[in-house]
Formats: C-alpha cells, sequence, structure tokens
C-alpha cells in the first residue's frame, strides 16, 4: 500500500525531463496513469484475497469496492468515468472466470455501481471526504453511509440466487462488502 501511495503521489512525474512528455501538459496521460493504477490495485487485491464462491459468487472479502471508494472520494468526479472502469474490470473478470453468466455479471457490475458512487457521494457529501476520521461526527456519518450503501445493492444482487438462496447471497453481500469498508477503506484513507 505505501508503494501504491507514493506511486500515485508521483505519478505526474513518471515522465522524464529529457524532452518526453510531461503528464503536466497532457492530463489525460496523468488519468490513465492513475487509474491503472487503480485498476492493478483491484485486480491484485482481488485475485490475491478474494475467492468468489459458486453458485452464488460472493467473496469472503471483496476488497475492490473499499478500493475505488477511496480512490473516488479523492479524485474528481468528472474522472470517475476512468477508475470506475479500471477497478470494475477486476469484479467482471473474476466473476467471469468463475463461471458466472452474462446476466449474473451484469446485476454484479450493476450493484457495484450503484453502492461504490453512492457510497463515494454520501462520504464525499456527509463524511467531508478524507477528513471522515478526523471528527466524531464524520467518524458516525461515515460509519452510517458504508452501512446503507450495501443494503440496495445486496437486494439487486439477489436477483441471480434460487429462491432459497436468496437471504444467503444478501447477508454475504453485505457483510463482505461492509467489512472492506470498515477496515480497509479507513487504512487506505488514512
Amino acid at each position: 500500500m505505501r508503494f501504491l501511495a507514493k506511486v500515485w503521489r508521483y505519478g505526474a512525474q513518471w515522465f522524464g525531463s529529457d524532452g518526453a512528455a510531461s503528464t503536466e501538459r497532457y492530463p489525460l496521460v496523468r488519468l490513465a496513469i492513475r487509474s491503472l493504477l487503480v485498476g492493478l490495485a483491484c485486480f491484485l487485491s482481488t485475485e490475491a484475497i478474494a475467492h468468489n464462491f459458486p453458485p452464488l459468487f460472493v467473496s469472503p472479502i471483496w476488497p475492490t469496492n473499499a478500493i475505488l471508494l477511496c480512490a473516488l472520494v479523492v479524485t474528481p468526479v468528472r474522472h470517475w468515468w476512468a477508475y470506475a472502469i479500471a477497478g470494475f474490470f477486476s469484479s467482471v473478470h473474476n466473476n467471469a472466470r468463475d463461471g458466472a453468466t452474462v446476466f449474473q455479471i451484469a446485476l454484479f457490475l450493476t450493484a457495484d455501481v450503484i453502492e461504490v458512487f453512492g457510497a463515494a457521494i454520501g462520504v464525499r457529501r456527509f463524511a467531508s471526504g478524507v477528513e471522515a476520521f478526523e471528527s466524531a461526527r464524520n467518524l458516525v456519518a461515515y460509519l452510517a453511509i458504508v452501512f446503507i450503501a450495501p443494503l440496495i445493492p445486496s437486494s439487486v444482487a439477489t436477483l441471480t440466487a434460487p429462491a432459497g438462496e436468496r437471504w444467503t447471497l444478501w447477508s454475504s453481500w453485505f457483510l463482505t462488502d461492509t467489512f472492506g469498508y470498515l477496515t480497509l477503506a479507513p487504512a487506505i484513507l488514512a
């Protein structure tokens, strides 16, 4: 994590001063580099930590949403599309590799987008973004947001489960994402 933070901070200086293109003059290059770093962090964490178990395709922990939440909290809203594409690639890849159908992948992706974008908007608006852990009021707002954000997406994801397994999928999805928001996201944002 420390390495990724350092690369993020110095991302604008990746191109040398020996006449090579500067990322200051080309903001899309800087956006591409940063979004690819977020995508790489999501991919590596998903491959190393998260393992979806069929038939419900739920992992005991899902770090991708927590990592992406942090990226969205600290970046301008106009760039969220790039980070979302890079970050959610690992989710789609993981679900496809584990045998999810196209319908399941589409619903999971829709649920993830609703959840992460909703949480990012909530953290920025009500918990003061990166200052979410600097006051009791902001902390309470952050905790409320990360408990509320997975509620609707968990319900959307249950549409892919057989009738008898819907409660299992809902509770697993909710707990997995909430656990990531409570453990991994604070470490990254702090």
